[in-house]
């Protein structure tokens, strides 16, 4: 099986595809605008969704299986160990350091990635870039990518525009979605392959957390 965030992507892109099977029915194979915008506009909006959803999934499934590696912090990659400190100095709470204690520094941890990505909101490559980088240790997460990060800020910014301006954003015509959705279904693919290969890396003697997606 690939990681459980793929898993999850897989079903929730059903919905995704769903919406471009009732397009192609409402349609009724004519060209042209028929007044279906609500279709493909919703269709980008949960595609944009469903990529939100597995890109944090994937980074709290690896961080997960990081941490369950390490008998102690210090064990940590350098970049994941400084943003512990930082985040239990920087924490409101002044009791905060005495969670650390015992396998308490796990948890701490796990839980402030999960508020982070809780606030990503706009899953644009840089701000991907910052989160994996502060969480799992992988500099330049996004310059992996076989897909152009600037492919990916492009879709979220059409979700943006359709999240602010709703019917007066510009019209998106079906084959722009399914190219998005395209887009989108590869990245998730290449990624599923470039977080198993990180994560082997940093743990060599770890066994194979999930299987290569093809």
């Amino acid at each position: 099986m690939p990681s459980k965030a793929f898993t999850e992507f897989r079903k929730n892109i059903a919905d995704v595809d769903n919406l471009i099977s009732s397009h192609r029915i409402l349609n009724n194979g004519g060209r042209g605008k028929k007044g279906l915008g609500h279709i493909t506009r919703s269709g980008i909006v949960m595609l944009c969704a469903t990529w939100e959803l597995y890109i944090e999934s994937l980074l709290c499934e690896s961080l997960e299986i990081i941490l369950n590696r390490k008998t102690t912090p210090k064990d940590l990659p350098t970049i994941v160990k400084k943003t512990l400190v930082k985040l239990v100095k920087e924490d409101k709470h002044e009791l905060k350091p005495i969670e650390l204690a015992g396998n308490g520094w796990r948890e701490t941890l796990l839980n402030y990635a999960k508020t982070e990505t809780e606030l990503l909101h706009t899953p644009k490559s840089t701000k991907l870039d910052i989160l994996y980088k502060r969480y799992l240790g992988m500099p330049e997460f996004s310059s992996l990518w076989s897909t152009s990060s600037s492919d990916l800020d492009d879709f979220v910014g059409k979700r943006g525009e359709i999240a602010h301006k709703g019917r007066q954003a510009r019209y998106i015509k079906i084959g722009e979605l399914k190219a998005d959705r395209q887009i989108i279904y590869d990245l998730v693919t290449e990624v599923d392959k470039q977080i198993l290969d990180y994560l082997m890396r940093v743990d060599p003697m770890m066994a194979q957390p999930w299987r290569r997606t093809y």
